[in-house]
């Protein structure tokens, strides 16, 4: 099955080559999670902040169905 990523801010840079502006289609297996997502287009967990599915706040535990859109936005520090 077939999902959307997009990666937002400095993530864009580890989208692959071919995205544009940091959103790309990604093939999964059925039952994968957002965590696999990330270890699957070898993104650290450490540099993500706020996860959307189709627009709504995710976990990396959550499983994706086909078509879904993550959307991955990088930590914000600030005071």
């Amino acid at each position: 099955m077939e999902i959307t990523v997009e990666l937002k801010g400095y993530l864009a840079r580890y989208a692959p080559p071919g995205a544009r502006d940091g959103r790309f289609g990604l093939v999964i297996k059925s039952g994968t999670t957002v965590k696999d997502v990330l270890k699957q287009i070898s993104l650290a967990e450490q540099y993500t902040g706020l996860l959307l599915i189709n627009g709504q706040k995710g976990k990396k535990a959550d499983r994706l169905q086909q078509g879904d859109v993550v959307t991955i936005f990088p930590l914000v520090a600030g005071g």
